[in-house]
This record gives structure tokens, C-alpha cells and sequence, in this order.
């Protein structure tokens, strides 16, 4: 975050710090629904799977884009696996 300039008066600071604040909110409300969705997802692939599901540390409240990138990297892997799942088994089945 940029340091305040000295020309600005107290309250164009706090404006401009609400501002911060509603716009990181959001963001924080946007990663929350994302986590949400992608674990359901997760949970029902490994439960179909019998995999264990992506680890989110109890500590974490919200995710970081790389940790949601691999969650997502994580997700991919297992739809894979099942396609593949799905696929010999009709070969083998």
C-alpha cells in the first residue's frame, strides 16, 4: 500500500482507507465462495475416488491465489483420474 501523501487531509485518508477495505472485503467474500465450491467439488471427487482430500490448514481463513491454484491444479488431477477411472473400467469391466 503507497503511504499517504502529506497534501491529504484526514478525511480524504480514511475515504481512501474504506475504500481499501470495501474493495478487500470483496475479494475476501469472492476467494471465500471460490474455497466453498472447489471443496465441495473436491469432496465429491475423493469421496467417488476413495482419495484423500486437499489439505486447507485450520489456521488458513483465506485462501491465497496459489494456494486456490493448487487446489484447483489439485481438482484437475482428480477429474482426470476419474475420466481415466471411468475409462478402463469400461474396458476391464
Amino acid at each position: 500500500m503507497a503511504q499517504p501523501s502529506e497534501s491529504l487531509t484526514i478525511l480524504q485518508m480514511e475515504n481512501g482507507l474504506r475504500s481499501r477495505v470495501e474493495t478487500l472485503s470483496a475479494e475476501k467474500r469472492k476467494r471465500l465462495e471460490q474455497l466453498r465450491q472447489r471443496l465441495e467439488t473436491d469432496k465429491k471427487l475423493c469421496a467417488s475416488l476413495g482419495t484423500e482430500p486437499f489439505h486447507v490448514p485450520s489456521s488458513c481463513v483465506v485462501l491465497t491465489k496459489q494456494q486456490l491454484a493448487d487446489l484447483d491444479e489439485h481438482i484437475s488431477e482428480l477429474e482426470t483420474e476419474k475420466v481415466l477411472d471411468i475409462f478402463f473400467c469400461d474396458f476391464t469391466c
